[in-house]
């Protein structure tokens, strides 16, 4: 919002941090463009879906950098991630392997994944000696 704002003329800073200034202006332009950044819950979802399926799917629209939390745990199961600069590849061509995901803030995990990550841990292999690993035994 902060962006959207100072694209029409606003004066914000420190969006996204524990302390926002703000500096009043006469007025906001009411001609603006802006473009929002792509939702990483959506492009996620077709990323886990693609694992979960043994698909292939290239999703366009992105930035491969917010996705990254989920890329890692994708990896970890056994996808190929390819980046590109706007766009991500996921192809999942075997049963994925088990792995455990914690979540956190931005950058973290993103707790709106854990539903999709669920399913596809559903049907990872059952190596006993790699979940005696997550399970802390």
């Amino acid at each position: 919002m902060a962006n959207f704002l100072n694209a029409m003329g606003a004066k914000i800073s420190g969006a996204g941090t524990d302390t926002i200034k703000i500096i009043g202006v006469e007025k906001l332009s009411q001609k603006s463009s802006y473009s929002i950044i792509p939702d990483q819950i959506e492009a996620g979802t077709f990323m886990v879906a693609a694992a979960a399926t043994k698909g292939d799917v290239l999703i366009k629209n992105c930035i491969p950098k917010h996705m990254e939390p989920i890329t890692a745990k994708l990896v970890e199961a056994g996808a190929i991630v390819e980046e590109f600069e706007s766009s991500i590849r996921v192809k999942m061509d075997k049963q994925p392997s088990a792995f455990s995901i914690k979540t956190s803030p931005y950058p973290g995990f993103p707790t709106d994944m854990q539903p999709q990550m669920c399913i596809l841990l559903t049907i990872c292999s059952r190596n006993w000696n790699n979940s005696r690993k997550y399970l802390g035994i």
